[in-house]
This record gives structure tokens, sequence and C-alpha cells, in this order.
């Protein structure tokens, strides 16, 4: 498990699952086809055996598959969606608007927390340190 998510456990999926999105995802390439997770779901729903498969399963999935090296991007919004990228662009695209901006924010986010922590705990933290 990544470091970044001790304690969390992913949700299991069914076999088939991997293959069923990207078969479908096969047929989405480029941004301009993007498929909306809602219907990527309903359409892995219509496969046997994956009837019951929720969001959170889906999304988790495609973490895994990203993971994998799987070339899946995508993109929030009223025009979001997921799709197989046909050039480099497309992958740099969403890199730099989806992943690249969350780790910014997330890095923002914990130096923030960690300074508040420091200014409400500091003289706590270093008198701890002294007694090791």
């Amino acid at each position: 498990m990544d470091a970044h998510n001790r304690g969390y456990i992913p949700p299991e999926y069914p076999p088939g699952l991997e293959r069923e999105i990207m078969r479908i995802l096969a047929q989405c390439r480029g941004r301009e086809n993007a498929i909306e997770r809602s219907d990527l779901l309903r359409n892995v729903q219509y496969m046997p055996g994956l009837e019951k498969i929720s969001d959170r399963q889906l999304r988790a999935c495609i973490n895994t598959l990203r993971k994998a090296g799987a070339l899946i991007c995508s993109t929030g919004g009223v025009d979001g969606g997921y799709w197989w990228p046909v050039s480099y662009d497309e992958v740099d695209e969403y890199l730099s608007r989806e992943v690249y901006s969350r780790i910014s924010d997330l890095n923002e986010q914990a130096q923030a927390m960690k300074k508040a922590a420091l200014e409400r705990w500091g003289e706590e933290i270093t008198n701890q340190a002294r007694m090791f």
C-alpha cells in the first residue's frame, strides 16, 4: 500500500472490471470523445458479474490501472469524462490540469497544517524530543 494511503483499504472489485473498463475506453480515443463517469459506470454494469459495481469501485479500479501504466486521462466538470489520449500533449495537459495541481494543493495543505501544529504544540514537541 502507498505510504500516503496508510490505513485506507481500497474497495474490492470483481475480476473482469479492469478488462471491461479498458474495452469501453478503447472506444473513447481523444479528449473530444470522453465518456462521462456515470455513463462509463452504467456501461460497465451491463456486463454479467459487474452489475453491482459502485462508483467508488470504478474509480479505485481506474486508479489501479493508471498505476500499472494505463494511459487513462480524465477531467471533471460539465464536459468532463474519461478517455484514452491520442497524443503526448493530451497526457501532458491531463497531468498538468488534474494531477500536478492536486499535488501542489496537497503540499500547500500539508505545509499549512504542519506550521499550525508546530505553533500549537511546538513547545510540547521540543520538550518530548529532549526526553529521548
